[in-house]
């Protein structure tokens, strides 16, 4: 994400800004095979599967943002 700051000094005042951005993401995917198939596991977040027949998949999506702005004068 790109952000643009403009500051603005008003008086003799100074101020410290600091924002912090959090996105985490949560996917899960449910697979329905009819037919033969082939699944093998690469690692702990990598698969590969080859159906030989019908296939549904349903991926399931949760994103959470959030934003902490903490200004000091």
């Amino acid at each position: 994400m790109n952000r643009e700051s403009v500051g603005v000094l008003v008086g003799g005042d100074s101020a410290d800004f600091t924002n912090s951005i959090s996105t985490p993401l949560d996917l899960d995917g449910y697979s329905l095979t009819i037919g033969p198939s082939l699944t093998r596991t690469i690692s702990t977040n990598w698969a590969w599967r080859a159906p030989g027949g019908v296939t549904l998949t349903l991926y399931k999506c949760r994103v959470n943002e959030s934003e902490n702005l903490n200004v000091s004068i």
